[in-house]
């Protein structure tokens, strides 16, 4: 996707420099006291609209890059990790020794990749491939049938764990358009999704705000007896720090940013009682870290980003670490991002043979 902006409510001149202060530390609706970044302070003059990166115009957005946290749960930690690769046969073909970097890194539970583009008649092959490259993972797999080249969803999970049902798709709906992939595990649930774009000219919002964001909804309430994570490209910047630009006036008309999608993204947060593990864990630490650079624009270097892609847990879930991988992504597009949180109980490993579960269980066409 093209990078994008939103536009900041107006405030007059007097409260500029407090508002982009809060703006950049404001998490999950909780405002935080802010640190200055780089001996620099949010704000502006001259009666023009600011934002939190405003006084880095022209130059790079800095970004400090919290220590990463160790397992404290003693053996009871569950690692997902999820990346919008934007196409796996070329990633595989050129990045693969990215990916197995990628996994000796992090050595997840649960690893997730979107927009794959695969088409079903793809995924054997694929599938044989990844088996060669992490043979003590198992993949499923999700593809879009009503577009070629489109979407698509893969999880790679443990052969070991003790998983209950992997489904896909939304409240018994099939999965057309590759998106949804859902893993039970006996002390909780992950999704991994690839939330619709709005589109250019915002084309799709209607469906997008309407239709599948309260399908989302309902679809991660009816697993909310046990813990939950949510993780993947949610295809929404909810904060205003989650902008480098928020304050350009094309905002309001590019999809990811408008009003109405941040605010749906502030309402699967209430309704489902999630919280954002990142802003959570770290604070006053979230400025200048994005999930998205635009590659046609080179907005790597400059650090000029969205932040799109998140690890959401149920409230009360202890988060041990969470991150974002922009080392991963040097030339832009997405990077990886993930959590670990404590469950206990073997966090999904199976104590002792390791389960068949109702593999990648389509739903039934309604």
């Amino acid at each position: 996707m093209t990078s994008k902006a939103v536009m900041s409510p107006k405030k007059p001149a007097s409260a500029k420099k407090a508002a982009s202060v809060k703006k950049a530390t404001k998490a999950d609706g909780k405002e935080k006291k802010k640190k200055s970044v780089g001996g620099k302070k949010a704000g502006g003059s001259g009666g023009k609209k600011t934002g939190p990166y405003t006084q880095w115009k022209g130059e790079a957005i800095p970004i400090h890059v919290p220590a990463r946290r160790k397992e404290t749960s003693g053996g009871g930690a569950f690692t997902a990790v999820a990346w919008n690769v934007g196409g796996l046969r070329s990633f595989i073909e050129k990045k693969s020794d990215t990916l197995i970097k990628l996994f000796k890194q992090e050595k997840p539970d649960f690893l997730a990749l979107c927009e794959h583009k695969l088409q079903e008649s793809h995924v054997p092959d694929m599938k044989k491939k990844f088996t060669e490259l992490f043979p003590d993972y198992e993949s499923h797999w999700t593809c879009s049938t009503t577009k070629k080249g489109y979407s698509g969803v893969v999880v790679l999970v443990k052969k070991e764990a003790d998983v209950k049902e992997i489904t896909t798709g939304l409240l018994g709906q099939k999965d057309e358009e590759g998106r949804v992939i859902t893993v039970k595990y006996p002390t909780h649930s992950v999704v991994m999704v690839y939330t619709p774009n709005a589109g250019q000219d915002l084309k799709r919002i209607d469906y997008r705000l309407n239709t599948w964001d309260p399908d989302f909804r309902k679809h991660v309430n009816q697993l909310n007896k046990k813990p939950v994570v949510v993780i993947g490209d949610l295809n929404a910047a909810h904060l205003d720090v989650d902008i480098w630009n928020v304050e350009a006036p094309h905002i309001p008309k590019s999809a990811g940013t408008t009003k109405e999608e941040r605010e749906s993204f502030g309402k699967l947060l209430s309704d489902c009682k999630l919280v954002d593990s990142w802003r959570s864990l770290h604070g006053q630490d979230t400025l200048g870290h994005f999930t998205y650079w635009s590659v046609r624009a080179r907005n790597r270097g400059t650090n000029r980003g969205l932040r799109l892609d998140y690890t959401l847990v149920s409230e009360g879930t202890k988060i041990e670490d969470a991150f974002t991988l922009p080392d991963f992504a040097p030339a832009g597009d997405h990077c990886p991002i993930g959590a670990r949180i404590a469950l206990g109980g073997g966090a999904g490993k199976s104590p002792k043979k390791a389960t068949t579960p109702k593999s990648a269980k389509k739903s039934p066409k309604k």
